[in-house]
């Protein structure tokens, strides 16, 4: 493989600043030195690219990101911990969440049965509900907007229904 001087000159300027970024992330020399390795691969790869002169620090910084993401996805694997999506924050807002969903019409339970449970696409909450994507956007927003306003009204916050749906 030869060597391209343009992509050795701009990996000696962003390899520290993708090293700060790591180590912002992940607080460990180790692991952020882990996360510049991948995204320095990731990087020379796709160096050739890039169109726009000076989108190479935003492009490198997102590549850090996404290196420093898979290794701490990597680690809660290996040590066990679940995704924190999946845990609700309280019994309570989970209790709350049940009382709420089942003070819904037959049609809305279904609906956020399937937005929020089986996570299904807009596009396909429309196909099966026989209605065009349009449509499905709205009564999924419209659906949000009412659980919202029942879980503040229940004391929590407007995150917390994303956080236990």
């Amino acid at each position: 493989m030869q060597e391209n001087p343009e992509l050795v000159e701009k990996l000696k300027f962003l390899r520290p600043r993708m090293y700060l970024w790591a180590w912002r992330i992940l607080k460990d020399d180790y692991l952020a030195e882990d996360a510049v390795q991948e995204a320095l691969l990731e990087f020379s790869d796709y160096f050739d690219k890039i169109r726009q002169s000076g989108a190479e620090p935003s492009i490198a910084r997102r590549m850090v990101i996404k290196a420093a993401d898979r290794i701490i996805r990597k680690d809660r694997e290996v040590a066990g911990i679940p995704d924190i999506e999946q845990k609700p924050g309280s019994p309570e807002l989970g209790w709350t969440l049940r009382e709420i969903v089942q003070s819904l019409s037959e049609e809305e339970q279904e609906l956020f049965r399937m937005r929020f449970e089986q996570k299904q696409t807009l596009e396909s909450i429309s196909e099966s509900l026989g209605i065009s994507w349009m449509q499905g956007r709205y009564k999924v927003r419209q659906l949000q907007a009412r659980l919202r306003t029942s879980m503040e009204r229940a004391g929590f916050g407007p995150a917390d229904l994303e956080m236990c749906a």
